[in-house]
């Protein structure tokens, strides 16, 4: 996949204005009227704009900052990793580089469905040490391990889960 910088400078750019607009609040007690408005069509614009590159709908509110068509060839999966959930929708696949990597899904399911699915499939696979634990200062659970010389999370966050890769 080729995105070229103009693609994430639009992005960004729509973003700020977005950012820009909330900031620009209203004295009204009732509410902001024209700027509510204002904001309200440059978050569709920047919902357009994102669903124009190629991100699927589905992923607009978990992975707002999600550009282009995702591609999971484009990803270094550890062998034998499993599927997605069921429903699960490919929102972003980024990183790749040597660095972490990380691969984006929308999906309807409850994070504990989500983190069920992936502990399950990865304990019975070979070469994976997975642990399930809700980590100091997160907030939520997540399961993570290694797969050989391949560290590796799932995060669930609302609407949707990242995977990541450190290959390190």
């Amino acid at each position: 996949m080729s995105i070229t910088l103009a693609r994430p400078v639009a992005a960004a750019a729509a973003a700020l204005a977005v950012l820009a607009l909330t900031a620009c609040g209203s004295d009204d007690a009732a509410g902001g009227g024209a700027a509510d408005d204002e904001i309200s069509e440059a978050a569709d614009d920047l919902a357009d704009a994102q669903t124009d590159s190629g991100v699927p709908e589905e992923c607009d509110a978990a992975f707002p900052m999600a550009w282009g068509e995702p591609d999971l060839a484009d990803a270094a999966l550890p062998a034998g990793w499993p599927e997605p959930p069921a429903g699960a929708v490919l929102c972003a696949v980024s990183g790749g580089d040597g660095s972490v990597q990380t691969v984006d899904y929308a999906t309807d399911q409850e994070a504990a469905a989500v983190l069920d699915h992936y502990e399950d499939a990865l304990a019975g696979a070979e070469g994976y040490d997975v642990t399930r634990e809700e980590p100091p200062g997160l907030g939520h659970e997540m399961v993570s391990g290694r797969a050989g010389d391949a560290g590796f999370q799932v995060d669930p966050r609302d609407g949707g889960f990242r995977l990541a890769f450190d290959g390190s």
